[in-house]
């Protein structure tokens, strides 16, 4: 059984542009799920362009080997230029993964049952 939701919320106001993919998946041993966010978010508008940083990472994984549950997160945040009308605009950006395994004799643990 697998269940996809996805979410694209833009907001003109606050320049503002988030893409959500959430999938729910269980195979024979295990449930799945994996979320995955995409923030983008115009700061403003420049005549030329400058030396950006380079992208920051953040990567946590963790596994409870009493219940063998693995929860996994993954998030790159940055900067990009885009061309628009011969102007460059400043984008900040935010991607981030975050994947959960549990096995199904860990979801008969109370802790779990929400999953």
């Amino acid at each position: 059984m697998r269940q996809i939701m996805y979410k694209y919320l833009t907001s003109a106001e606050n320049r503002r542009r988030v893409i959500s993919v959430s999938d729910r998946s269980e195979n024979k041993n295990a449930f799945t799920h994996v979320h995955r966010t995409f923030i983008y978010v115009v700061s403003k508008e420049l005549e030329s362009v400058e030396e950006l940083p380079a992208p920051v990472f953040f990567i946590t994984k963790h596994t409870n080997t009493k219940t063998r549950v693995e929860k996994f997160f993954f998030r790159v945040k940055g900067i990009f230029y885009v061309l628009r009308d011969n102007r460059y605009l400043l984008v900040h950006f935010c991607h981030s993964l975050r994947v959960d395994v549990v096995p199904k004799a860990a979801v008969l643990i109370p802790s779990y049952s929400s999953f």
